[in-house]
């Protein structure tokens, strides 16, 4: 099953379990459905779909009245860069009232425009800028397993947070990697495979390049812990650090384009309590032509990462 399709499941399985919920967006029940994303959702008499026009600034302040009222919702957002237009919401509505103890909750769930052909709009793909300026939790879903944690446990728990998935993964067979995996941090970050020569961390929807090279060390009899983090907000780095502190090498995948990545976060704190640690981090080059459509590869080259971290 492709990871579109998958995550659409996972979708329609939790909100026919829910009642008096109200799920909006622009197209959300008609055409394409976002590309399948909201196709088929299992909706009682008690709920309710709209499908809106493009007034994301309106949408945003939707759903928050509507989590005010005792109302659960999920937005559903084309393009994460659309949310722009919801920021004012986004900071200082949501500060007005971030105090007050849920009693519904307010889910928007964006696609990122992370594959490069849509040049500008590409470039807006970076999850943690929009939950830095409201400091709310933001999931990121690269696989089974967490898409799975991820969705069943924060869709609809009370509260404001955001949950993105990744527009190059759209029709990839979306990856399995089995049952033995650790969580932590609520959902903050996942942890895949265990090894004492190295740690792979991967943000922004990088675990598939990230499982790619875990495998290829593997086979060069180099064994690597293997990370995603999925939270964006994510701030308590200890359990990775401790893994790294005792390998003392690190790779950090990024694949996004923000120049205020939580990866340079994790760096930054684990070269400060861990000392000497050997370290690559591996990310996307900003330059105009980015802005243009273009074939945006990501490839990592293994020989290289053997040759200056072992």
């Amino acid at each position: 099953m492709n990871y579109i399709t998958y995550i659409n499941s996972l979708l329609r399985s939790q909100i026919s379990k829910q009642d008096r919920i109200v799920l909006f967006g622009q197209n959300i029940d008609a055409g394409s459905c976002i590309s399948g994303f909201t196709r088929d959702l299992n909706v009682k008499k008690t709920n309710l779909v709209i499908n809106t026009p493009n007034v994301e600034n309106a949408q945003m302040g939707f759903g928050l009245g509507l989590m005010l009222g005792g109302t659960s919702s999920v937005f559903f957002v084309k393009q994460l860069d659309f949310i722009v237009l919801g920021l004012d919401h986004f900071v200082n509505t949501y500060n007005f009232i971030r105090t007050e103890e849920p009693k519904a909750s307010f889910t928007v769930m964006p696609v990122i425009i992370d594959s490069g052909w849509e040049g500008m709009m590409a470039s807006c793909n970076q999850l943690a800028d929009f939950c830095s300026l409201g400091r709310i939790d933001g999931f990121t879903i690269t696989n089974k397993q967490d898409a799975e944690e991820i969705i069943n446990k924060h869709l609809f728990k009370p509260g404001f947070r955001i949950i993105a998935i990744s527009s190059r993964l759209f029709k990839q067979e979306i990856l399995d990697l089995g049952n033995d995996i650790q969580s932590g941090n609520n959902s903050g970050f996942f942890k895949y495979r265990s090894g004492g020569d190295a740690a792979i961390i991967c943000f922004n929807f990088s675990l598939p390049q990230g499982f790619s090279l875990h495998n290829n060390l593997l086979e060069k009899g180099i064994r690597t812990s293997l990370y995603s983090v999925n939270n964006l907000n994510l701030a308590d780095w200890t359990n990775i650090i401790l893994d790294v502190n005792s390998s003392k090498r690190m790779i950090v995948i990024d694949v996004g384009r923000s120049a205020s990545s939580p990866a340079k976060d994790l760096l930054y704190n684990t070269l400060a309590q861990a000392g000497q640690i050997k370290h690559i981090y591996i990310s996307r080059k900003y330059s105009v032509e980015s802005l243009r459509p273009n074939s945006d590869e990501f490839v990592i080259d293994p020989d290289e990462i053997l040759r200056k971290l072992f």
